[in-house]
């Protein structure tokens, strides 16, 4: 059966391949080295996308078939799984294959790769459009997405334009060479910025999944965006300022 979520999440990530590329270039580093990464990166980003989604959603799933779970293509990728997946694959493959400098590896092909992950972000959420999912409280406005006869507040446009937002900034950024490559610098901007948009968005999201006691006055998703938040900000600033201490830290803890 065809798939308009799965050719949307597709298409996002080929674009955002695309401009990891054309800023490899751009920065003369060895576009070859993305190519060689992408299996390590996007099979984990799947799983741990799919995961999360079942564990913090898992009452959608517990009185059904366990098949059910596996059914990517109905829906239900969570983006922080993919984001903890996808790093971890990458770390897998900077300290594998990068015998020389699996550190700097690492951070290259973060900053490469978060130049191109907000246009692949943007264009996959609207595969949630036509899976009639991610939509937020009732509203009246007269862009609300109609469902059931109520119209509701259209998340997943609200994510796409705040990401195209993000993905002009940072690219601006790339092409005046702002800051330089591979010191993970725009990885932190771009994971600092989608904090900030997914922590605000939560506050109109029906029923998101929350902890109890007084944990729950945030949901999961936002306590995550804040963690996110918080450790990109203070990466940005070791690796401004230090990095060697920076690469012993991650040497010390992988």
């Amino acid at each position: 059966m065809f798939h308009l979520y799965g050719l949307l999440i597709g298409l996002g990530v080929v674009a955002g391949i695309a401009v990891a590329t054309l800023q490899a270039k751009h920065f003369k580093v060895n576009s070859k080295l993305i190519d060689e990464s992408l299996l390590w990166i996007v099979i984990p980003a799947i799983v741990g996308a799919r995961l999360y989604h079942v564990i913090t959603d898992w009452q959608l799933y517990a009185y059904g078939p366990l098949i059910d779970t596996l059914k990517v293509w109905n829906g239900g990728l969570g983006y922080f799984g993919a984001l903890i997946g996808g790093l971890l694959g990458l770390i897998a493959f900077a300290y594998t294959k990068g015998k020389k400098n699996p550190t700097e590896k690492f951070f290259l092909l973060v900053d490469l790769l978060s130049l191109g992950a907000p246009l692949a972000q943007a264009i996959g959420r609207f595969g949630n459009y036509f899976n009639r999912e991610l939509y937020g409280v009732t509203t009246d406005l007269p862009w609300g997405i109609l469902v059931n006869g109520q119209r509701y507040h259209p998340l997943f446009a609200y994510e796409a334009i705040a990401n195209l937002c993000v993905f002009i900034f940072i690219n601006w950024l790339g092409l005046k060479k702002k800051l330089h490559i591979g010191k993970g610098q725009y990885a932190c901007i771009y994971l600092a910025c989608y904090g900030l948009i997914r922590f605000w968005l939560e506050f109109l999201r029906i029923d998101t999944a929350r902890w109890s006691g007084a944990l729950g006055i945030f949901s999961i998703a936002q306590w995550v965006a804040i963690g996110i938040t918080l450790a990109s900000i203070i990466v940005f600033w070791l690796r401004r300022h230090s990095d060697r201490g920076i690469q012993w830290e991650l040497k010390t803890f992988l």
